[in-house]
């Protein structure tokens, strides 16, 4: 797919030409591709990719969602070179986490945590990396002292959450008004988004 510039000596251009190409725009960018007449073999592989993608945009859609968490997902996608919104990171993310959990090859080695003053400033935080998995992140907790924070992921059936897993981290929150938290993989190869870029005050204090 290629991004075009004045496309057929116009300011925009969409829409098919002929049997040879298709213009359209895509996140603000123009784009041109060579026209194809899709193919749906609907192969086992191919269905189960569909499914997965199902569940991850169900997930994006829950009510139960809290907003911070999608403003945390977008501002992390503000952040990827290509252009991409929260849901589509949070999509890619939980089919990523999928794949590894599902790989024996490339499994999750542990949890990382990334804090800064600011979203450009985040680094990695030495000595907080936790062995564990968890599902796409719904939720972030802190306790009273603000020396940990709870991570809430959760298995998903139809759009109803049907089983949560939580992991603890201990982090010190103070001089932070950012955090990130990923998932890494044995191989080093791959980072998962588990929450986005997190502002520290939108955390709610657990119970």
């Amino acid at each position: 797919m290629a991004k075009v510039r004045g496309a057929l000596f116009s300011l925009n251009a969409s829409g098919q030409l002929g049997d040879a190409l298709v213009y359209g725009r895509w996140k603000g960018e123009a784009y041109a591709r060579e026209y194809v007449i899709p193919t749906n073999p609907r192969t086992p592989a191919q269905e189960a990719q569909r499914e997965a993608v199902k569940q991850a945009v169900s997930f994006w859609q829950l009510p139960q969602l809290a907003e911070y968490v999608r403003s945390a997902f977008n501002r992390a996608a503000s952040r990827v070179a290509t252009a991409m919104s929260g849901a589509n990171l949070a999509t890619r993310s939980w089919l990523a986490f999928r794949k590894a959990e599902a790989d024996s090859n490339v499994a999750l080695s542990g949890i990382a945590v990334y804090a800064g003053s600011t979203v450009a400033d985040m680094v990695a935080l030495s000595g907080i990396t936790v062995t564990g998995t968890i599902g796409l992140a719904l939720t972030v907790t802190k306790n009273a002292g603000g020396t940990q924070i709870t991570i809430t992921g959760a298995a998903n059936n139809d759009g109803e959450i049907v089983t949560n897993r939580s992991l603890v981290v201990p982090v010190a929150l103070s001089g932070y008004n950012y955090i990130r938290v990923v998932a890494v993989t044995t191989d080093g190869a791959t980072v998962i988004d588990l929450t986005g870029i997190v502002a520290v005050s939108d955390i709610v204090e657990a119970a």
